[in-house]
């Protein structure tokens, strides 16, 4: 496994959130995809408070861009 980045899509009601540039560890043959658990659990709480809001989201696609 090699250090780099990739990209981690969510879908619920027809609404996508796609989450770039995530830290994380790849096999060589690109495969396999590892987050580290704290990129993982700060990413998928992010996503489920946007998922979560009572307000009607008027959009089909938001994509977040880690720095």
């Amino acid at each position: 496994m090699t250090p780099g980045i990739t990209d981690v899509n969510f879908s619920r009601n027809d609404f996508h959130i796609q989450v770039r540039n995530l830290p994380a560890s790849l096999c060589s043959n690109g495969d396999n995809k590892t987050l580290d658990s704290r990129v993982a659990l700060c990413s998928d709480r992010i996503v489920q408070a946007i998922f979560a809001t009572e307000q009607p989201i008027r959009m089909r696609e938001l994509v977040l861009e880690a720095a």
